[in-house]
C-alpha cells in the first residue's frame, strides 16, 4: 500500500498545506497545478486516505490529512537530515560526535551555533566517584573535579 509513496508526493502534499492550494504549491514548486493536483490525488490513491476536503473554493486539510502530514514532514526532514550527513561524510567530516558538557554550559547556544546543524540525542548527568575515576573505571574523556558557571563565550552572544 505505501511502497508506491514517493518523496516528490509527499513535498507536494506539505508545499499545498503550506501554501494553502494547489495553485500556490504549483508556484512554489514551479509545476504545474495540474501536476500538483496529480500527485496529491495519486498519493491519496495509494495510502487509502482522503488528505484534503475540495468541496469548497480551496482544500481543505481532513483529520487524517492533519495527523499524517506530521508524519510526511517527519519523513523528509529525515530523509534531508540523511542527504545532509552523508554529504558531510563524503567531505570528511565525522558522522557521530560525542560532546560531553558541564550542566551549567550553555547547550542552547551550543547546538543553535553549530554548522552544519547538530541533533542532541542524549542528555545526561553523570555522577561518578572520584575512586573509579582514580582507578581507570571511567571514560577517557571523563574528568573529576568541580563544576564552574560557564559565561556565554562571545561568539555565541
Amino acid at each position: 500500500m505505501l511502497d508506491g509513496v514517493s518523496l516528490d508526493q509527499l513535498r507536494t502534499f506539505i508545499a499545498a498545506v503550506d501554501e494553502g492550494s494547489f495553485s500556490g504549491a504549483a508556484r512554489k514548486l514551479r509545476r504545474a497545478q495540474s501536476m500538483v493536483s496529480e500527485l496529491v490525488a495519486n498519493l491519496e490513491g495509494q495510502i487509502g486516505v482522503t488528505l484534503f476536503d475540495r468541496s469548497g473554493r480551496y482544500p481543505l486539510l481532513t483529520a487524517e490529512g492533519r495527523i499524517l502530514l506530521a508524519d510526511a514532514r517527519s519523513v523528509i526532514a529525515g530523509v534531508d537530515w540523511m542527504k545532509a550527513r552523508a554529504k558531510g561524510m563524503a567531505s570528511g567530516l565525522e558522522p557521530e560526535l560525542a560532546v560531553v558538557l558541564d550542566a551549567f554550559f550553555p547547550i542552547d547556544a551550543f547546538i543553535e551555533a553549530a554548522k552544519p546543524p547538530l541533533r542532541q540525542t542524549t542528555m545526561a548527568r553523570a555522577w561518578v566517584p572520584r575512586s573509579a575515576h582514580r582507578r581507570g573505571e571511567t571514560p577517557s574523556w571523563f574528568r573529576a573535579g568541580p563544576s564552574r558557571p560557564h559565561r556565554r563565550p562571545r561568539h555565541l552572544a
